[in-house]
């Protein structure tokens, strides 16, 4: 399974986002943060892969960095396993 995380730089300047994201005990996500740059007032994206555990509900949460900007799990989704 893969999230997808849409950015929004909403500075005048370019932005090097990370996205570290967090998963539920037994799954598994990529070690460390995912990157990406993004120019003044554009819209982006990072992927992130996940190995999920066995059917059921679980929260992904992922801390979100810009700028002088960390943002504790900031962001968070809530996935289905069948």
């Amino acid at each position: 399974m893969e999230l997808q995380v849409i950015l929004r730089n909403h500075s005048g300047e370019k932005q090097k986002f990370s996205v570290t994201p967090y998963v539920p005990a037994g799954w598994r996500a990529p070690a460390g943060p995912r990157r990406v740059s993004l120019p003044a007032r554009a819209e982006g994206a990072v992927r992130v892969p996940l190995i999920v555990g066995p059917p059921g509900v679980g929260i992904v949460t992922a801390d979100v960095a810009f700028g002088t900007c960390d943002l504790r799990e900031w962001i968070e989704a809530i996935v289905a396993v069948s």
